[in-house]
């Protein structure tokens, strides 16, 4: 009796060892993600820090298309620093204020890899190969990370209430300014096999009319609620697609069309 008994202090001893260094173990993992979370968030930071804005003089308000400053200017020093840089997403009112780089010889590089082109878990939001920045449809991904950070702040548009108040986003590249305006709030998922999915990265660039009505109806059939704005084929679409996790593989993406352009070289 003494001997199990005393096998049993052992086993109990062994659990405890060895629940300590799971314990420590997942401690230190939770501890290096925040340090690259925080890492992450001070490169992005440091990014915003670059960009050149003209200093309105006191009591003069001043906007992009009453600037004498073209997206260039504006821009210019991040192109110089990264070749990939394509563009600013920006949702006043919100956390959202990220470059936008497009590598369409290598579509998903920037889901992995900072700014420097480093290693990075948390990536820079980039755009779809097939984008076109000129006049037709542009679909940006970017992580949703745990403090909601990069498009993590979309999910707050799954309330109307806050679509209402932050109904615009700005989207700027290298050669225009860009403002567009939501039109629908899609949820869905990305498991294929699943008869609730939705597969907009293939239907978001419609070659003709049949195809842009299959992608409409799709998106109306997955929106959460009605924004009474409309879109239309040869509208300029902006598409803001990243995970959701109310169900599994779930996927939240923003249509929003393209309402203003303002153009100054």
């Amino acid at each position: 009796m003494a001997n199990k008994w005393s096998l049993k202090r052992r086993f109990a001893a062994a659990g405890c060892i060895l629940f300590g260094i799971m314990a420590l173990v997942s401690g230190s993992v939770l501890l290096l993600d925040n340090q690259s979370q925080r890492a992450a968030d001070e490169e992005f930071e440091n990014l915003r820090g670059t960009i050149s804005v003209v200093v309105p003089a006191v009591g003069e308000s001043i906007t992009p298309a009453a600037v004498p400053q073209s997206p260039f200017e504006k821009y210019g020093s991040l192109a110089k620093k990264n070749p990939d840089f394509a563009g600013w997403v920006q949702i006043e009112g919100t956390s959202i204020s990220y470059p936008v780089m497009f590598t369409p010889k290598e579509p998903d590089f920037y889901l992995n890899h900072d700014f420097q082109r480093k290693n990075s878990s948390y990536g820079v939001p980039y755009a779809d190969s097939r984008s076109d920045f000129t006049k037709g449809n542009v679909l940006l991904y970017g992580h949703h990370t745990k403090n909601k950070g990069i498009f993590g702040a979309l999910v707050a548009y799954e309330d109307k209430a806050f679509y209402q108040s932050h109904p615009v986003i700005q989207f700027d590249t290298l050669k225009q300014y860009g403002e567009y305006q939501i039109a629908m709030v899609v949820k869905t998922t990305a498991l294929l096999n699943n008869p609730d999915a939705f597969d907009y990265t293939q239907a978001a660039f419609p070659r003709n009319q049949e195809e842009f009505h299959r992608f409409l109806s799709a998106c109306e059939r997955h929106e959460i609620y009605k924004t009474g704005v409309k879109v239309a084929f040869d509208d300029s679409l902006l598409l803001l697609s990243t995970c959701e996790y109310s169900r599994e593989d779930g996927r939240l993406l923003i249509v929003a069309k393209q309402v203003k352009i303002t153009d100054l070289k």
